[in-house]
């Protein structure tokens, strides 16, 4: 949230757009940041234990218990991969092609992405690492 304070204040604006970066980090808000975010040292780079792929599951079975359309599914999904689907297009493509969707196939296009050794981890910024709970909400 420090970043959206120092942004409020350098431009006199009223707010600022989150809504895009929010489909590709949910955990944004929490404090989390994908490493071209993070500071260059590598201490800030250890905690990198929360994955994209982790926010994906966590996403999808919410999906599962309140019903969402395949579209809107399809969409954040690719929000949420995007970076991975850079490095693996050919995953994206299976994405592309499945005409119908499942959580299993879902489900197996994460575990695909593991097995390739693919991630995307998130790291705490660390001014804001005192202020998350264990559960990773922010408090």
């Amino acid at each position: 949230m420090d970043d959206v304070h120092d942004c409020l204040e350098a431009t006199g604006a009223d707010g600022v757009l989150s809504a895009e970066s929010l489909l590709e980090n949910p955990a944004l808000f929490a404090g989390f940041r994908t490493a071209q975010w993070v500071p260059g040292n590598e201490e800030s780079k250890k905690d990198g234990k929360l994955d994209q792929a982790d926010l994906l599951v966590e996403y999808l079975k919410l999906c599962e218990q309140y019903p969402v359309p395949w579209r809107m599914i399809r969409a954040h999904v690719h929000k949420m991969l995007g970076e991975w689907f850079r490095i693996h297009p050919h995953i994206r493509e299976d994405l592309n092609a499945q005409s119908i969707l499942t959580f299993e196939f879902l489900y197996s296009i994460v575990d695909r992405l593991r097995e390739l050794g693919a991630g995307i981890p998130l790291h705490l910024k660390e001014t804001n690492a005192a202020t998350i709970c264990a559960n990773g909400l922010a408090t």
